[in-house]
């Protein structure tokens, strides 16, 4: 959960951790276990969040497997439903709603 901001130095080092880590495991999906995206979740579904703390740094390929995330208090705004539908239209899918919440 609470994966990193703007794709910072620490947020992508732990990125290519995962991805090393996804080439010894060979896991079938990952879990975020929310906070995705700060402060108030997206605004659009070109919300440039996707990209910076998302798309553009989980990108190793051992990483291109489902991604589940569940909404966190701080992905929960007025387009909470706007997550849901970006987020499934993408490698990162998302609990149905009203199901997951951390």
């Amino acid at each position: 959960g609470d994966w990193g901001r703007g794709g910072n130095a620490n947020q992508r080092r732990v990125a290519d951790m995962m991805g090393q880590l996804g080439g010894c495991f060979d896991p079938d999906f990952v879990v975020s276990t929310g906070d995705n995206f700060y402060s108030n979740g997206l605004v659009s579904a070109d919300d440039p969040q996707i990209a910076g703390t998302f798309s553009s740094v989980y990108t190793s390929p051992e990483l291109d497997i489902p991604w589940y995330a569940v909404l966190g208090n701080h992905d929960y705004g007025e387009l909470s439903a706007l997550q849901l539908a970006t987020c499934s239209a993408s490698t990162l899918d998302a609990c149905p709603a009203g199901c997951c919440h951390s």
